[in-house]
């Protein structure tokens, strides 16, 4: 079957004591599409475009701010690079528009591969970039995988010590920069994790 899926955001604020209005834009759409391809293996496909905002008018003291500010992190993305490249120090991922695709399955519960891939643009041309072509707007192509996979899964309806479960995934990113930037460089992300319930 088919389904949609929409979500938009405004930002409100102000900056430098109430000097300098700050603001920004976010909007997400995907269309879903589930095919029984294999009997009791959920498969989906989802091709989707995110939208933060940029500004390339910013500068001046008093200079309203219009990018989208990513410091709530509200979007729709499960990107680890996305979500953690700031507390680092490598910059914000605002003036975005993002379309990738995106490929699954679930075997069981707890148990899905996952993956997408796509290109990223800059929303405002502001012109940083400084190599290969100048202020190109092309950011780079963003890829990831991930697994997530059952150790010990409870019976079900147990109590007490019988509701001891373990489960991890593992995960990667792959940022491949485009000539927006002046570096080249691609940056990765990986992370496994093993979780403890009970």
């Amino acid at each position: 079957y088919l389904s949609l899926d929409f979500e938009g955001a405004k930002q409100f604020g102000t900056m430098g004591r109430g000097k300098r209005q700050a603001g920004g834009y976010m909007g997400y759409g995907a269309i879903e599409f589930h095919p029984s391809l294999v009997k009791d293996v959920k498969t989906y496909a989802w091709l989707s475009a995110k939208y933060l905002s940029g500004d390339r008018h910013h500068g001046g003291e008093y200079d309203n701010d219009i990018g989208w500010d990513p410091m709530w992190a509200r979007a729709p993305c499960d990107s680890e690079l996305m979500q953690y490249g700031t507390l680092l120090g490598l910059g914000y991922w605002s003036n975005i528009l993002y379309t990738r695709l995106t490929l699954g399955a679930e075997f069981s519960p707890r148990h899905r591969f996952q993956m997408y891939s796509g290109p990223m643009w800059a929303a405002e041309r502001d012109g940083h970039g400084h190599t290969d072509g100048g202020g190109s707007s092309f950011k780079g192509f963003l890829t990831a995988a991930r697994y997530d996979f059952p150790i010990l899964i409870a019976p079900k309806n147990a109590s007490g010590l019988r509701r001891f479960e373990i489960f991890g995934h593992v995960v990667g990113e792959l940022f491949n920069p485009g000539d927006y930037y002046e570096s080249h460089r691609p940056s990765y992300f990986i992370r496994w994790e093993f979780i403890v319930k009970f």
